[in-house]
């Protein structure tokens, strides 16, 4: 291991859309290239300063160019990205705690609305799925189309290796990103869809799809396998992984309609009782199913294509809220946050706003909301490793293009 690879992580980083092969997550994980970019921020550098400081990294100056982490002006390399110092962080929270008191206000303006629509659902947790509807669907997924459509964003512009996107990072600080709520993921299998959503202080996740993600089971065991059996072992491993998906989807889905006892389950996925005994344990310690007396119930949000109406009418009102709230809010906090590192150096705000936009949504999210509470016990992403809030999903994924546990079709 190297000396770059043993030394701790300045930055987060990700990005907007696909990087596809462009290789930007291996050059932004250089602890060089992360020191560079800090000192860049501070103050434009020559190239020279960037070639001393690439220097055994394997990474080129041009490299940060084609990249669009870097532009030349003159005889100097400035920031050309979403690059966010601890000071830029602590001043973005600080206007988002500010301005999104009144996006809060817009939703509890229609809540008499929302309740009545939720009452729709026979979810035994109103707040759970208003949640996931309105924190995650709304908020988040429609938020990012919204601020699209009007141009208050950027869509993805930096074409590398195939993919498009748009690079943003941010220093690591003391400011815990506990209580963020903007975090959604999301995998389908065959007519199901499964999604956690919270903050990432709370990773790993345990829930449905992380949880399948972490055991990494076909590559794991095929590469346990000799080499002119590991195509057909991890194939294998893929197929049964998925049928226990797509048990889960149906378990689920079931549960959705009303309890139900052991046996009728099983008859539903087809194993004998103690085999979907195992599977219902788990997903009880899993926070997705509860048992009282005989009969299993529903601890997580499940949404079918029966619920598209409901949903619907209630990302329209997330739709009418944000939208009347960002017109009057964008260009005031567009002038408060003209400080933000990438802003000075000249970086659109529209390529700056989509990491904004999350630090609003996940700021509104966890104050003062119609759907707020501290911790929902049963319908965290199988018990988060902290307080912080989360929910598991399942849905259909047709017309829910984001997930819980969904099923085939509702938008």
């Amino acid at each position: 291991m190297t000396q770059s690879q043993q030394e701790e992580s300045l930055l987060t980083f990700a990005v907007v859309g696909d990087e596809g092969r462009s290789g930007y997550s291996s050059v932004m994980r250089q602890i060089a290239v992360q020191k560079l970019l800090l000192d860049i921020a501070q103050a434009p550098k020559a190239p020279q300063f960037l070639d001393a400081a690439l220097k055994d990294s394997g990474v080129s100056r041009q490299a940060l160019e084609s990249l669009g982490l870097v532009r030349r002006e003159n005889d100097l390399y400035l920031i050309a990205f979403s690059l966010f110092t601890k000071e830029d962080v602590r001043k973005l929270r600080a206007v988002a705690e500010r301005a999104t008191d009144s996006l809060v206000e817009g939703l509890l303006a229609r809540r008499s609305e929302i309740e009545a629509l939720l009452r729709h659902h026979p979810s035994r947790d109103s707040q759970a799925l208003a949640y996931i509807v309105l924190g995650c669907y709304s908020l988040d997924w429609d938020g990012l189309t919204l601020t699209a459509d009007r141009g208050y964003r950027s869509n993805p512009h930096v074409a590398a290796g195939g993919g498009e996107f748009i690079p943003w990072a941010e220093e690591r600080g003391d400011l815990s990103l506990k209580g963020m709520y903007w975090g959604s993921h999301n995998d389908y299998e065959d007519d199901y869809c499964f999604t956690t959503f919270g903050d990432h202080f709370s990773l790993p996740r345990y829930g449905f799809p992380d949880l399948v993600w972490m055991w990494e089971l076909p590559s794991h065991t095929a590469s346990l396998a000799p080499r002119h059996l590991k195509s057909a072992v991890e194939r294998n491993t893929e197929r049964m992984v998925g049928t226990m998906m797509r048990q889960v989807g149906q378990i689920m889905f079931s549960l959705r309609d009303g309890d139900k006892p052991l046996i009728e389950l099983a008859d539903l996925v087809g194993m004998d009782a103690q085999d979907t005994g195992s599977l219902l344990a788990l997903l009880g310690e899993l926070g997705y199913v509860q048992q009282h007396g005989e009969a299993l119930h529903a601890e997580v949000p499940v949404l079918s294509e029966g619920d598209a109406a409901m949903v619907g009418q209630l990302r329209r009102i997330g739709w009418e809220v944000m939208g009347d709230w960002l017109s009057g809010q964008y260009d005031d906090m567009k002038a408060e946050l003209s400080s933000l590192t990438p802003m000075r150096y000249g970086v659109p705000y529209a390529n700056v706003f989509p990491q904004v936009w999350h630090y609003l949504f996940g700021t509104a999210n966890r104050y003062r909301s119609i759907c707020s509470k501290p911790t929902i016990p049963g319908v965290h992403s199988g018990r988060l490793a902290s307080e912080s809030r989360g929910a598991s999903l399942i849905t259909n994924p047709v017309r829910f293009p984001w997930n819980i546990v969904t099923s085939a079709a509702t938008a």
